[in-house]
């Protein structure tokens, strides 16, 4: 059966700033130039999905509400007010669209009157999707309920969010191969160790990663850290409210970044410059978050072994659906160990690049956008019988 998909996404707000600083004149161009420009450099999964799914012979396009320049110029080509709100700019290119899937990863807009006006005024929309694999509150929980179907990338996360009563699933996060050849040539390996991602102190976050960062830093290792961090008043004001509400346990495991750390966490990295560093790195380490608990699926884990970067890893039950551990990537299980083996690794760089190219190539085969985009074709038509 065929049909017509829409996604309507949010960038991390750096990412929108990244590009149009670094990309001063697209802010200028039309709507389908802009948003080819940002596809380009980016290089975002969403992006991915869209190309795939069009390879299929499917309608695909994606929506970026929150790139408010790209968004300005669908208003002005299409004759609306520049002013008009983002939500109602969003349900405007709805209409036109007319979507029979809808995929929403903005859940800022997934308010009842939203999701309701896409309802009555799309009556060709049969399926409403979602995608969760962060921290949620009861707020989000509520707007969850309002979906047919909730993505999300670890089996613990799908089953969470099934105790619920929601309908879920799992598509693990992916590596979009065609980076390889937007990138040629991968250069010369020069960074030993690297770690990119976010670094939030808030309770279900990356209070473990920050530990682990900070006895990596102090046992010597040559690690350079690209990161996405929160502001000492952001902190001091979340502290303050957890201990309005008594949380004092949360309040007081909760800490701010140490002063080697902080000292050593460059500006994150996005797009092009992101997979240019793993390609240029022999080592990426990777940690998940709070909130995956025991099961693996961040999307670090596809990036670096797709940019056939050497991955270290935490372990978790369901890592070896995914790679093989020390053939495919290298896991630990407390610091020390991640410590140890890294230096083992750098003093045996044959078998560290032996690893590395058998978790690019396990990449390339099994966990690539292109399957991941065969696998939500699958889950789509299902619905759709």
């Amino acid at each position: 059966m065929n049909y017509r998909f829409v996604r309507l996404t949010n960038y991390y707000p750096q990412v929108i700033d990244w590009f149009y600083k670094t990309n001063p004149a697209a802010a200028s161009a039309s709507y389908n130039r802009q948003y080819q420009n940002i596809s380009a450099n980016v290089l975002d999964q969403v992006s991915a999905y869209i190309h795939e799914l069009n390879n299929f012979g499917y309608e695909a396009t994606e929506i970026i509400s929150n790139a408010k320049d790209l968004q300005l110029a669908w208003l002005i080509e299409n004759r609306f007010t520049p002013t008009l709100p983002v939500n109602e700019t969003v349900l405007n290119q709805l209409k036109k669209l007319k979507p029979d899937i809808l995929w929403i990863d903005d859940l800022s807009l997934a308010e009842p009157y939203f999701i309701s006006a896409i309802r009555s005024s799309i009556p060709e929309l049969k399926l409403l999707i979602t995608h969760l694999c962060a921290p949620y509150n009861k707020s989000i929980e509520t707007k969850l309920k309002f979906f047919d179907l909730v993505i999300t990338c670890t089996p613990a996360f799908a089953n969470e969010l099934k105790s619920l009563g929601l309908n879920s699933t799992l598509i693990y996060h992916g590596f979009d191969s065609r980076i390889l050849d937007f990138l040629k040539p991968v250069p010369a390996q020069q960074h030993a160790i690297v770690f990119s991602g976010s670094l939030y102190t808030g309770s279900a976050y990356h209070q473990g990663r920050i530990r682990f960062l900070e006895k990596m830093i102090n046992a010597g290792l040559d690690l350079e850290i690209f990161a996405n961090t929160e502001s000492r008043l952001k902190f001091t004001a979340r502290k303050i409210y957890e201990l309005l509400k008594h949380d004092f346990g949360r309040s007081l495991n909760t800490k701010y970044y140490s002063r080697n750390l902080k000292q050593k966490i460059k500006a994150p990295v996005f797009g092009k410059e992101m997979y240019t560093l793993l390609g240029n790195s022999k080592i990426c380490f990777n940690m998940h978050g709070e909130v995956a608990g025991n099961s693996a699926g961040n999307i670090r884990l596809f990036e670096a072994t797709g940019m056939g970067t050497c991955l270290v890893t935490d372990y978790k039950d369901n890592i070896h659906e995914l790679f093989e551990p020390e053939k495919e990537i290298v896991t630990y299980r407390s610091a020390e160990e991640c410590i140890d083996k890294i230096k083992w690794l750098l003093n045996h760089p044959d078998d560290m690049e032996k690893i590395a190219k058998a978790g690019q190539q396990r990449t390339l085969r099994d966990h690539t956008i292109a399957k991941r985009a065969a696998q939500l074709n699958e889950i789509i038509s299902r619905h759709l019988k």
